[in-house]
């Protein structure tokens, strides 16, 4: 699985796939994903104080990606 869809399948569940960043994916048919909710209950429960929204370093190790450089790179070349 790709990187971004490891981060789709931490946030959303299940097997995500990678889709759009405003796609519901993972979510029932027209449902919306309050996905701050999620990582703020994550960033929450989690032993290191991380702030997921101003470091994509932060939100890696949020939902369990190793943060490296090569990964960060690969992440980059996912999205665009």
């Amino acid at each position: 699985m790709s990187l971004f869809g490891n981060i789709m399948s931490t946030i959303f569940g299940g097997s995500a796939q990678a889709a759009p960043a405003a796609s519901t994916a993972g979510a029932a048919p027209g449902a919306s994903v309050d996905v701050t909710a999620i990582l703020d209950k994550l960033a929450d429960d989690h032993a290191e104080d991380l702030d997921w929204r101003k470091s994509i370093v932060d939100l890696m190790k949020l939902v369990g990606i190793e943060a490296s450089l090569p990964n960060r790179r690969e992440l980059a070349a996912e999205l665009g």
